[in-house]
């Protein structure tokens, strides 16, 4: 979006672009401020904040809100109650103009597409499933094809992920 607003050249072999955006709220990645006493957690959700008060300060204006896993540096149940609340607040009290890409582990969430009247869009990452050729694991063989799909996914592949990092099998 960044690149394209400035006239540069963007490789891909197609896309969109929706627009012009008066602005670009990003929140994604991890870090804390330890001498100033902040967790990675707390600083995840101040940067939250300062986006949702932008949005609120700029009502007239196009925003692009990008957000990555909010609400993963707490508990299971705090951080899905977290995500859950910013995403219904982005849906219902912020203005319509504003596009939010919301990146989440939190299949709870996939419930919004039906409950959002048709303003949000469920995708996922493509894979396929293989046999596994290791019988000693047990575990299928799950290819990442790295396809944006629409849709949710039809699981979660943590354990299998544990796998291909070299988790020792019995743990696995």
């Amino acid at each position: 979006v960044i690149l394209s607003q400035i006239g540069s050249f963007i490789s891909g072999d197609e896309g969109s672009i929706l627009g012009i955006f008066s602005n670009i709220c990003i929140r994604l990645g991890s870090n804390d401020s330890i001498f100033t006493g902040k967790s990675t957690f707390h600083v995840e959700l101040t940067e939250c904040q300062r986006i949702l008060q932008t949005c609120i300060d700029n009502k007239d204006s196009n925003s692009l809100i990008m957000m990555d896993e909010l609400g993963r540096g707490t508990s299971t149940i705090d951080g899905c109650s977290i995500a859950w609340s910013v995403l219904n607040y982005l849906i219902n009290d912020l203005p319509k103009n504003i596009i939010t890409l919301f990146v989440t582990h939190f299949k709870e969430l996939e419930s919004f597409e039906d409950l959002s009247n048709g303003i949000v869009k469920n995708y996922h990452m493509g894979f396929r499933i293989q046999k596994s050729s290791n019988k000693e694991s047990n575990i299928d063989d799950i290819i990442f094809t790295y396809k944006l799909l629409s849709g949710y996914s039809s699981g979660s592949y943590g354990v299998y992920c544990a796998k291909i990092a070299g988790m020792p099998n019995d743990l696995v």
